[in-house]
């Protein structure tokens, strides 16, 4: 409405490896004529033409989504430009989930450069939740809404996801569905932390569901005996959970919220869960042992 173009693309795992992806969404069948001289340093000047040739035509703004997962050519393009883009109508606008590997080279060149500013939203206050719960599901009540951020910890993705399935089963907002809001929740955000957990290496997992299912007595010595993984290993996992802002960073042991916890516990394998189970009642049979005897050495 603006007269300012809007060119988005959004970076895929699955196209990580597709040598300019990224840029032929930005670009389109444009980009053809740019990417046709073949050799990588003609192409990035080639685009850098191409895009002051569209700038001269309306301000337009480069929108890429989860960057952190960009083919290396685009990305490559992205640190070129970005150094070039002065005099120009041109915004490019970036965005990176933390925690997940990435072009690091590339990506701390961006960051680095003295024209980039680094934003780093804070989560959402429960006004800014009561408005996407207004938005999605109509006014609500100010327990739901209190129970909504507070099971979210005012993260958007997952407010968003929780307040879809909300609407998708029928909730209304009000103050007798508070109850309602947990149990649905767990199960809608599952799959956005479970997929994040697969793209960690296994052990990770294994780490999040012993801090699951230890609960408040989790930490690293507890979970490397339910994991039956090395302290060592066990303290890399969880500074990667923390990381990617499954666990919280610091002590106690744990998850960022509620539902990021009740996902994890829900999707542990029934025979794990079984073994996990075991080894908890070996560990809280040993340290009743353990108790008796130094009782009874102190009488």
């Amino acid at each position: 409405a603006a007269g300012v173009w809007v060119r988005s693309a959004r970076s895929s795992a699955l196209e990580q490896d597709f040598e300019w992806g990224v840029v032929r969404q930005l670009f389109g069948a444009g980009a053809e004529d740019a990417l046709g001289h073949g050799e990588r340093f003609a192409a990035l000047r080639g685009l850098c033409e191409l895009t002051t040739q569209l700038a001269e035509q309306a301000p337009f703004v480069l929108c890429v989504d989860d960057v952190q997962r960009c083919d290396e050519a685009s990305l490559q393009f992205l640190a070129y430009l970005v150094r070039r883009l002065e005099g120009l109508p041109v915004l490019v606008v970036l965005a990176m989930r933390t925690g997940e590997a990435h072009q690091a080279d590339d990506l701390a060149e961006l960051v680095a450069d003295e024209t980039v500013s680094v934003v780093r939203p804070a989560p959402l206050s429960e006004e800014g939740t009561a408005a996407l719960v207004t938005d999605r599901l109509g006014r609500g009540a100010d327990a739901f809404v209190t129970t909504c951020h507070r099971m979210t910890s005012g993260n958007p993705l997952l407010l968003r996801q929780l307040l879809r399935a909300l609407a998708d089963q029928g909730v209304p907002p009000d103050a007798a569905h508070v109850d309602t809001v947990r149990a649905v929740g767990s199960r809608a955000i599952a799959s956005l932390v479970t997929l994040r957990l697969r793209r960690m290496p296994p052990g990770v997992t294994t780490v999040a569901r012993a801090v699951a299912m230890l609960g408040p007595t989790a930490d690293l010595l507890s979970v490397a005996d339910l994991a039956q993984l090395s302290e060592e290993d066990v303290a890399a996992a969880l500074d990667l959970l923390a990381r990617s802002e499954i666990l919280r960073d610091g002590h106690p042991l744990d998850f960022v919220n509620p539902l990021v916890r009740d996902a994890i516990h829900s999707d542990v394998p029934a025979g794990e869960r079984a073994l996990l189970v075991e080894r908890l009642n070996r560990r809280l049979k040993s340290s009743s042992s353990r108790l008796g005897d130094a009782g009874v050495q102190t009488q």
